[in-house]
């Protein structure tokens, strides 16, 4: 096999059509050192947390996890040797002659999107890994197939399979030094979008297991002694809060998005970095989102779901759904849109959810309130039975009980006044949410199911929900309405049909 198919040359790669590779061979070091992560919890803490004072055992636990890394390595290596990937001049082919054989032929022409994913050792050894997403909704969170070649050779294949899908003439050099921004958005924005863009229920429980912390860091101040809850609080606030904000901080730093004809194209990334692009038509739906606090401060943000746009092998359930725009004014989340997808632009004239509506979503908030109310008196009758409670316990459950009521008919009160729906010529739209509101403007053509439902609390007034399945059934989920009249939502049904008899759909405008 020649020296630049092994990914070992220097110099100016070509691509050799038809002509077998082996990945790089930084692959095995990757997948060795996520395989010694593994075994170590595996081998390691169940022996070492047994209480055994046995020197052998002690001495047994580095060899036996030593050796079991190595025996990784060897497979690991075994596997790599055996895999090829060739890039034909009309798909792309994977060999893999291991004892579990594989032979995926991908053509270009189902290839949704070419992502580049670059983590601390693909950046230290000077590789990339190329992800290759397929229009398919099966695989619309993991990518399709992920080569890790040589950087240089990584970009011109890209760039080069780019042009034959996009038609466009980018290279690596004009991609990182020419094309400005569409929106200028800074690292401050980022961290701001990071700390405010959580939903309001995340930011309560945070803020709850926050204050349970300071507290008890305060009584053992006071007393003395570590305190098991203080510990437990932490790791809460920690898991809820601020783990969640660090992910969204180190994915989305340095963000860059710009739009050449039909194609978007988005750069981010602290650690690993991130090189998506994908067409406009596999745009299925936008989602406006302003989470209370957010909304407070007059910010928003912009999603995207889009086909085939997997660009993590662990399978993040964000991916599909990609940053248009971090947080900013709804001015600027507007021209951001009329930029990065005018498609999804039209004059909105929602409708608000019928009077009728009220009876349905109040009982539903007396439901609720009895099921809480329920949980709450049986845990304070559990809790009288086994002779632990106390007046401040059965307090706090009261308490607690009445201000779920609240909540629930409080809840009820403001989606009376705040959900929506529009449909519009090639569009149609919800909103819905009452602290986190989500404004989903989706295609008619994009949508694969609609699920007009009523029920015995909704049938006599005539009103149905509607749930919406697009094409990316794995990717954002339904989109689900409100309580609106029949006929309204009927529409939706109909104009698809209508649109695919009269030949306003052409499939042949989303491959």
């Amino acid at each position: 096999m020649p020296e630049d198919a092994v990914q070992d040359g220097t110099g100016s790669p070509d691509i050799p059509l038809d002509e077998p590779m082996l990945y790089h061979w930084s692959v095995v070091i990757e997948n060795t050192l996520y395989a010694a992560f593994i075994l170590f919890f595996i081998i390691v803490l169940p022996l070492i947390s047994e209480e055994n004072s046995d020197p052998r055992l002690l001495l047994l636990i580095p060899i036996a996890y030593l050796g079991s890394v190595a025996v990784a390595a060897v497979m690991l290596y075994w596997r790599w040797r055996r895999t090829t990937v060739t890039f034909r001049e009309t798909d792309l082919l994977i060999v893999r002659d291991t004892v579990f054989k594989r032979d995926q032929r991908i053509p270009y022409n189902k290839i949704a999107s070419i992502n580049v994913n670059r983590g601390v050792i693909n950046r230290i050894i000077g590789t990339s890994k190329l992800m290759f997403n397929i229009n398919s909704s099966v695989n619309a969170i993991t990518p399709e197939a992920a080569v890790v070649l040589r950087m240089d050779l990584a970009d011109k294949i890209r760039h080069e399979l780019s042009r034959k899908m996009y038609g466009s003439n980018l290279d690596a050099h004009t991609e990182d030094n020419v094309i400005p921004s569409v929106v200028s958005i800074s690292n401050k924005d980022i961290v701001l979008h990071s700390i405010l863009s959580q939903p309001t229920i995340a930011t309560i429980i945070g803020a709850f297991f926050l204050g349970v912390s300071i507290m008890e860091a305060y009584s053992m101040m006071i007393g003395g002694g570590m305190n098991a809850t203080l510990i437990v609080a932490l790791l809460m606030f920690f898991s809820s809060t601020v783990i969640p904000m660090l992910v969204q901080l180190f994915h989305y730093y340095n963000y860059k998005i710009y739009r050449i004809k039909d194609t978007v194209y988005i750069k981010c990334g602290m650690i690993r970095l991130y090189n998506t692009s994908f067409k406009v038509n596999k745009i299925n739906a936008v989602r406006l989102k302003s989470p209370l606090i957010a909304r407070l401060t007059g910010r928003y943000f912009l999603e995207a779901e889009v086909v085939g746009l997997g660009s993590s092998e662990g399978g993040n359930n964000n991916e599909p759904s990609p940053l248009i725009c971090p947080l900013k004014d709804r001015k600027t989340i507007d021209a951001v849109m009329s930029q990065v997808i005018p498609e999804f632009v039209y004059e909105r004239d929602p409708i608000k959810q019928p009077g009728a509506a009220a009876k349905t979503i109040y009982v539903h908030a007396a439901m609720w309130s009895a099921a809480c109310m329920a949980v709450l008196f049986a845990i304070i009758y559990w809790a009288t039975e086994l002779g632990v409670a106390d007046p401040g316990l059965a307090t706090g459950l009261y308490f607690l009980s009445a201000c779920s009521i609240v909540i629930f008919f409080a809840h009820g009160a403001f989606s009376r006044r705040i959900v929506e729906m529009d449909t519009g010529e090639n569009h149609f739209s919800f909103l819905w949410g009452v602290a986190d509101r989500v404004i989903t403007t989706v295609a008619y053509d994009k949508v694969q199911i609609v699920r007009i439902k009523d029920g015995p609390l909704t049938r006599p007034y005539g009103l149905a929900k509607c749930r919406v399945r697009l094409l990316t059934a794995a990717g954002g989920g339904p989109v689900v309405s409100g309580y609106f009249r029949i006929q309204d939502l009927n529409v939706i049904p109909e104009t698809v049909l209508a649109r695919i008899e009269d030949g306003r759909y052409d499939y042949k405008a989303y491959l």
